[in-house]
């Protein structure tokens, strides 16, 4: 399990996020995360995490770690250039983010992006390209009556 060593460290850096992207305030917040190896052929298409039924995410972040050196290529986080408020999305204008070992991404989680196709010289599990991936979910109701439930936490950036 991931998260007695990772919580900490992603909501220290969650306030700075949050101002950093302009997202509104969260005063409550939770946080769903999961661990993902891409192996080889392995890629994500373009998508966005808070499609219908998802609508309270607010952040998405990806953590990568991988062996040193790298054994792979590829598996590169692409974050598409998009006018979210007319729907539209760019096939052809993105950013491209290498998957660098113990480093953090956090994104919009209306953001268009999708993963490139990993290559592994072998099948051997440990030289996927690794991922501690998620959200931060705002609360649907923010009732200043209701105490917070234990995965509840409270975020002003």
């Amino acid at each position: 399990d991931v998260r007695p060593w990772f919580s900490p460290k992603l909501r220290s850096v969650l306030p700075h996020a949050l101002a950093r992207l302009r997202v509104e305030a969260l005063h409550r917040y939770g946080i769903e995360m999961n661990v993902t190896a891409h192996l080889r052929k392995g890629f994500h298409r373009r998508h966005r995490d808070n499609t219908e039924g998802n609508r309270p995410r607010k952040l998405t972040f990806v953590y990568f770690f991988h062996r040193q050196p790298r054994p792979f290529a590829g598996g590169d986080l692409l974050l598409y250039d998009a006018d979210l408020e007319a729907d539209r999305v760019s096939t052809v204008a993105f950013s491209r983010i290498e998957p660098l070992h113990n480093s953090l991404v956090i994104f919009p989680s209306a953001a268009w992006h999708g993963v490139t196709p990993v290559e592994c010289g072998t099948q051997d599990f440990s030289d996927g390209r690794f991922s501690v991936s998620g959200w931060v979910r705002a609360h649907e109701e923010d009732r200043a009556d209701a105490p917070p439930s234990s995965s509840d936490q409270r975020l002003v950036g």
